[in-house]
């Protein structure tokens, strides 16, 4: 199971764990006739898009150039937060998120080559 059929397998997973905790805290209460749309692309743009991207850019790039991408994940998130949401992270946070970067991209560009067989 690879792709889009990953993607909609595990939203679906996803949902039937944490749905019950929302409708366990009154989380229907709340809800409007106004606010499916907003609801709908949050769960689109924050976890069925960047899954499905991810899943098509696994497939496409090789993988030591996809393990730096998915390690910059953090970084973007926290840029993000910053800008939009004027979140700081302390010193020893970026630091962990640039030990993290550097690790990954220390261990794609100094994997050897596989040898080729004959």
């Amino acid at each position: 199971m690879v792709g889009t059929h990953a993607v909609t397998v595990g939203m679906i997973f996803a949902s039937i764990l944490v749905v019950p905790f929302g409708l366990a805290s009154g989380g229907l209460g709340n809800l409007t006739v106004e606010m499916i749309p907003a609801v709908c692309a949050l769960a689109l743009f924050s976890s069925a898009i960047p899954f499905l991207l991810e899943m098509k850019a696994f497939k496409r790039f090789p993988s030591s150039t996809f393990s730096i991408l998915m390690s910059m994940e953090s970084a973007v998130a926290a840029i993000s937060a910053l800008i939009f949401l004027g979140e700081y992270l302390i010193l020893t946070e970026w630091l962990a998120i640039i030990l993290v970067m550097s690790a990954s991209a220390g261990a794609s560009l100094s994997k050897q080559p596989k040898p080729i067989e004959n």
